[in-house]
């Protein structure tokens, strides 16, 4: 056979496939267009309209649904069917072709789009804000268990309500809008998070001591600066350091050395944020010495004996010392500087015997301070470490 022959035979072979293709491909896709058929699926908010069409097909339909309810429509035969939402819920309407057995379902969920929005859990003695959305009608608000949690404030426009956990449990937030009411349940529970303690920024190391001491009784302790959101932590310390600018206590500089303009500065401001903020502050040696600047003291510039080793001192009745370290204890020394005049607010509560102030406490602020350096001196150091940590997590729980 010729080479000219043989393309002959292969050009024909070709026309005959296509040939057959176009024969069978062709009515299938065209057969396939004309299937009727229905959405499968439809979503819609209460009392809106909306319509179901049973496309491809032109002859009468009977419509049906599986649940009363949730939507209405006006019977009808066409293939498009109109319909409204009236209750939440999930029902099934279906299209049956008279005269066939063909039916087509579609699953119709309704949903109300009004609701409270907000957080389910909230820690023991705290609070959270919940909000009725999708209506501009006024809510009536109230709790279902009273001794769970408690309505604390409303707000002007009564869209927004700001809810307290008083103990343990579980409790339902209403909401009621003419006739319905919308629930949003809330689980209260103990903050068991461990505690963030921000140690403020000295450049000598003893901010990491303090850190790692913190740590080491199971907090979590960070080194910041002014700019830190006080929000993340619920305690700060003020470590040891350098000498206190006597500028700041309006006094000459006659001993003072190695002063720093700048940490005083940013200490200071971290001392405010926090008190402001009403959450603890603990001051270890330059630290009891800065918060008593803070609240208007002085210092002595320079005193002999306290360079280093152990001294006795003794402690005040009722005071916060008293309670943890008995009449009289021990403790390190390491400072050439110390409390003179007590800032406003401030008492004294320790003393060595020499007459030096050890320890200084607010009288109505979560604020306290030593003079000593706790986070060198082992398990007594932590005896006054874990009450500074007992009073943030009083402080973050209430």
């Amino acid at each position: 056979m010729s080479l000219a022959t043989r393309k002959k035979h292969i050009y024909f072979s070709i026309l005959m496939i296509l040939l057959v293709m176009g024969f069978f491909v062709t009515p299938a896709s065209a057969a396939v267009k004309k299937v009727p058929y229905l959405k499968t699926e439809k979503r819609v908010a209460i009392h809106k309209a909306f319509s179901l069409k049973l496309e491809n097909n032109e002859k009468p339909v009977k419509w049906t649904i599986s649940k009363e309810g949730i939507v209405e429509f006006s019977p009808t035969t066409n293939s498009r069917l109109t319909l409204t939402a009236v209750g939440a819920g999930t029902t099934k309407v279906t299209a049956n072709i008279i005269g066939t057995k063909q039916k087509f379902t579609c699953k119709v969920t309704v949903y109300d789009p009004v609701k409270v929005t907000g957080s389910s859990g909230v820690y023991l003695n705290k609070s959270c804000t919940l909000k009725l959305e999708g209506t501009d009608q006024i809510p009536v608000w109230s709790v279902t268990n009273s001794d769970v949690a408690e309505i604390e404030t409303v707000s002007k426009s009564k869209i927004k309500v700001t809810v307290r956990a008083k103990s343990v449990g579980t409790a339902y937030v209403k909401a009621k809008v003419g006739s319905r009411t919308y629930r949003h349940k809330i689980t209260v529970t103990k903050n068991k998070e461990k505690l963030k303690i921000a140690v403020a920024d000295c450049n000598s190391g003893e901010d990491a001591m303090a850190q790692c001491a913190i740590n080491r009784l199971g907090a979590i302790a960070t080194i910041v600066s002014s700019d830190c959101k006080v929000s993340k932590y619920d305690g700060l310390i003020i470590p040891g350091g350098v000498d206190i600018n006597p500028s700041r206590y309006h006094k000459p500089n006659t001993l003072s050395y190695r002063v720093s303009d700048y940490q005083d500065k940013e200490q200071l401001k971290l001392i405010k944020k926090f008190v402001k903020a009403g959450k603890p502050v603990f001051g270890i040696c330059r630290g009891e010495q800065l918060i008593n600047v803070y609240f208007g003291g002085t210092l002595k510039q320079n005193i002999s004996n306290h360079g280093s080793g152990l001294h006795n001192i003794k402690t005040k009745s009722g005071s916060r010392m008293r309670r943890l370290y008995g009449k009289k204890t021990s403790v390190n020394s390491s400072h050439h500087q110390a409390v003179q005049k007590l800032g406003k607010g401030l008492t004294a509560t320790a003393w060595a015997e020499d007459g030096t102030i050890e320890a200084i406490e607010h009288d109505k602020l979560p604020v306290f301070a030593v003079q000593w350096h706790p986070e060198l001196m082992g398990s007594k150091g932590n005896i006054v470490l874990k009450d500074f940590l007992k009073l943030c997590k009083k402080y973050r729980d209430q």
